[in-house]
């Protein structure tokens, strides 16, 4: 009866409530990533300026991607919270895969399109139109697209003698091109790939099929993975890979080859490096067909306004000014946007001019093409190609094998049919004009550099915010004092309302002088804390509160010169080296000259040593447990030191003196090495720009992984009347990495599109390489020197007998093993010292004080130490 009961005062309070809201705007929220959030401003602001009924907000949201591999329970549990974080999503074919309109969480558009009596299909390209139609549904509108085909140098193939791709070519043509077209070196061996490929390989597989995998007219879709044909395709396609004649390109994507089945878009690169496009054809596979990859606007199945989130969709996919801000995908799905004058369309889009029966031939591919409606399970056959390439399985086992996956994920999705979602309360950023009663944002920033690397960049940024968030008239910003000793956050809270450091303060300062963020996080409807790389999150937090939001990493890495390892003939690392890699890296590189080590640092103290050892299966410091746990002696640790340091006495290893404060802080840029350990840290002038340096991680060892990284973060003052108005600011920050250099913090933004315009293709490798290690279970942590967190300390003082240990057997011979077994008396007694000390009380512990009480544990332990902290002012 109660149940009833409430049921029947809520139909009251909506009956009631119905006709007030219908006087309000209903605001419709469209996620996507900010890069096309900054393109879209105009158009958006036009719409909204043009309907009283209907406001446009933009939100940083998006939709997982489907792929091999990924479980589809896990999928389907992030779709179900990605579509309740906005009514409209922008997505590519990927992010629309069967088992998530199988799943109900994505609305059916059909019956809206159909009703709509001004819509015109035959308007659109049938390829897009048809690009998310099927079960009998349409899963989104198509808004753009670039078709897949063969992308050649006329030039080339004459030079060579060989036919023309085109539709009478076969994988045997393809074969003879890829050889024909490939490097190799002394022995005969590939080095580069003869085609390059620019697209996905279980895509181009399943275009060049003559039946599809599934029935298109059945209601479900199931599939049917036994045409001999596809196993033909998968086995020829995974040995040609093998044997490296084709596959993705090492090189710039500037470097277009002769030959390379990529996206229309690549055919305007000759004119952009000043060339003859007109040597360039643009063709269909081989058989004859030609795929093209559509991306569009998916409606969430929880939006409680199907029709105005309709109205949106519809003028986003058919305006001029917005479909051209998808400069990914550079045809319109709207034919007339590419008929408006000779000027439109690919040329337009990319600024760039095409001869016009170039232009003609790939608009004429659009036509026929097969759609990602045709590739249903396309995602499926990327796993059985794994599988084929990666174990040598035969291609109808693995087929068969993901057959069974498919039909598993298909039966998850239809079990989710029932689930209820609903779209949160609007979160975004408003494009509104300025009010009255706006803030305005004092944001002060510090790093232990001349400037911020692209400073003119944020601060346009911070122009353009205040213009399109309501509530915010302007963000001002201010660069910090200088610090010296203690943080000096007190002085902060006079200057600015919120900050960005480049190190990690939390736990170094009287927490009462930040911000605890948790009641801002837990009500922020766009925050995923899982989004967050790592376990970087953790380390912002103290005493269970989180004090700052991550922006970036700054990972310490080994750098190394391309043209050296060239010159050598040594292949250049890769993440998945070992440390035989490495050491045959090293012989090769070294020279006759003594002085040339080939390996050196040009970061800040000895962690490139213990990350090395940890290489090599030694853990003399663990700082993952509290205390530190020492393992100087155990004969795991003595063979992992000997090895590394034996490197540096051989004169592989670029070696100076590390028992002491002021040689670990020593920097040289002055000297040069083919590797050497470097922080992506704007403190080394890193912007990630350079071209001529490549990036690897540490060597991964037997049994550790070795990680160092800093971390850049944003902070609010707790005492500012501008809380929500910062946090909505540095909230927006944290997803533009391409300010402060360096790394990410967000996994969301590791495939951001700006960072390819910002920083090098090398330095973007890498992050996706650095991501990978800090997931994997072996993976060790070591604290970076720059770091001000207190609890670095005792991690800083214990490691210092350490380090006199290594001099002692690198510059003076000494016995190692003596040496290291003193070292563990020393740091055991310096931590029974320091862990009877009073825990660190924030608000109301001095940090400089507290600091210098372990510095006397250090000294009462090794006299000698009075000295080494008196050279640096610490006593």
């Amino acid at each position: 009866m109660k149940k009833i009961l409430a049921g029947l005062l809520c139909l009251f309070a909506w009956a009631v409530i119905v006709p007030v809201q219908a006087q309000n705007p209903v605001t419709i929220t469209v996620g996507m990533a900010s890069f096309y959030q900054d393109l879209l401003k105009t158009p958006i602001e036009n719409f909204n300026a043009a309907h009283e009924d209907i406001q446009i907000q933009l939100t940083e949201a998006s939709l997982p991607y489907y792929g091999a591999g990924i479980d589809a329970e896990t999928y389907l549990d992030d779709l179900s919270a990605a579509v309740s974080e906005a009514d409209i999503f922008f997505a590519q074919s990927s992010q629309l895969p069967l088992v998530a309109t199988r799943s109900g969480y994505i609305l059916d558009i059909a019956p809206l399109v159909t009703a709509d009596t001004s819509l015109n299909p035959s308007d659109f390209y049938g390829s897009m139109w048809r690009a998310f139609q099927w079960e009998g549904g349409m899963w989104a509108m198509p808004m753009t697209g670039d078709v897949i085909g063969i992308l050649y140098d006329q030039d080339a193939f004459d030079e060579a003698n060989l036919p023309y791709p085109g539709e009478s070519w076969s994988m045997i043509d393809m074969e003879t091109a890829a050889r024909e077209f490939a490097t190799y070196d002394e022995n005969g061996d590939v080095e580069a790939p003869g085609v390059y490929i620019y697209a996905s390989s279980d895509q181009i597989i399943n275009s060049m099929l003559d039946n599809l995998l599934y029935d298109p007219v059945a209601l479900e879709a199931t599939p049917n993975f036994d045409d001999p044909a596809l196993a033909e395709l998968m086995t020829t396609w995974a040995e040609l890979t093998e044997e490296g004649l084709i596959g993705t390109p090492t090189n710039s994507i500037l470097d277009l080859p002769p030959v390379s089945i990529s996206p229309s878009i690549l055919s305007i690169l000759p004119g952009l490096q000043g060339g003859d496009t007109s040597n360039y054809q643009f063709t269909s596979l081989p058989g004859g067909s030609t795929f093209i990859d559509v991306a569009g606007l998916a409606v969430s199945a929880g939006t409680l306004s199907r029709d105005a989130a309709y109205e949106v969709v519809k003028f986003l996919t058919t305006d001029l000014e917005s479909v051209s801000s998808i400069v990914s995908s550079p045809i319109p799905a709207l034919r007339e946007l590419t008929d408006m004058d000779a000027d439109t369309g690919i040329a337009a889009l990319a600024n760039i001019s095409l001869p016009e029966d170039l232009l003609s031939t790939i608009l004429a591919y659009v036509e026929s093409a097969k759609s990602p409606a045709d590739l249903l399970f396309s995602p499926y056959v990327a796993a059985a190609l794994q599988n084929v390439q990666m174990n040598d399985a035969l291609a109808e086992d693995a087929l068969n094998e993901v057959e069974v996956t498919a039909l598993d994920a298909m039966t998850a999705a239809t079990n989710r049919q029932g689930d209820v979602v609903t779209v949160n309360a609007p979160g975004g950023r408003v494009l509104a004009p300025a009010g009255e009663n706006d803030v305005n944002i004092k944001f002060g920033y510090y790093v232990l550099a001349n400037a911020i690397p692209n400073q003119e960049e944020l601060e346009n940024f911070m122009v353009t915010y205040a213009e399109e968030t309501s509530g915010v008239a302007n963000v001002e910003l201010e660069r910090l004092s200088v610090l010296s000793g203690a943080i000096s956050l007190a002085n902060f809270a006079d200057q600015v309302d919120c900050f960005y450091y480049s190190g990690n303060l939390v736990g170094s300062e009287d927490m009462s002088l930040l911000l605890p963020l948790d009641p801002l996080l837990d009500s922020d409807p766009n925050l995923n804390r899982n989004d967050v790389v790592g376990d970087v999150l953790s380390q912002l937090q103290f005493n269970g509160q989180t004090y700052a939001l991550p922006i970036h990493l700054q990972p310490e890495l080994i750098a190394y010169v391309p043209s050296s390892f060239e010159a050598s003939g040594v292949p250049f690392p890769d993440p998945t080296w070992t440390t035989a890699d490495f050491e045959l890296a090293l012989q090769s590189l070294q020279t006759d000259t003594a002085e040339d080590a080939p390996f050196g640092s040009r970061s800040i103290g000895g962690t490139y040593l213990l990350s090395l050892i940890a290489s090599y299966g030694g853990l003399p410091l663990d700082t993952s447990t509290t205390p530190i746990t020492l393992d100087f002696t155990s004969d795991s640790s003595v063979a992992a030191i000997r090895q590394v340091l034996d490197l540096a006495k051989e004169g592989y290893i670029h070696y100076s003196q590390m028992g002491d404060l002021a040689a670990m802080s020593n920097i040289s840029f002055q000297d040069t090495y083919p590797m050497y350990a470097f922080l992506m840290s704007p403190i080394f002038n890193f912007a990630g720009t350079s071209e001529d340096v490549g990036y690897v991680p540490y060597p991964r060892g037997n049994m550790y992984t070795p990680v160092t990284y800093d971390i850049g973060a944003a902070y609010i003052i707790p005492n500012t009347g501008r809380m929500e108005a910062c946090y909505d600011f540095i909230s927006e920050l944290a997803r533009h990495p391409e300010f402060f250099g360096g790394m990410p913090a967000w996994s969301s933004e590791l495939d951001n599109p700006v960072l390819a315009t910002t920083q090098s293709e090398e330095a973007t490798a890498y992050y996706e390489a650095f991501a990978d290690t800090l997931s994997q279970p072996d993976h060790v942590e070591f604290q970076s020197m720059i770091s001000s967190q207190v609890g670095v300390i005792d991690d800083l003082i214990t490691s210092i007998w350490l380090y006199r240990a290594f001099d002692a057997y690198v510059l003076e011979d000494a016995d190692l093993v003596a040496e290291l077994e003193q070292a563990q008396v020393y740091a055991q007694d310096f931590i029974t010292c320091a862990g009877a000390l009073p825990p660190f009380e924030s608000g109301t512990d001095d940090v400089q004080e507290y600091t210098l009480e372990y510095v006397q544990c250090a000294i009462d332990t090794d006299s000698s130490m009075s000295e080494l902290f008196g050279a640096v002012g610490v006593n």
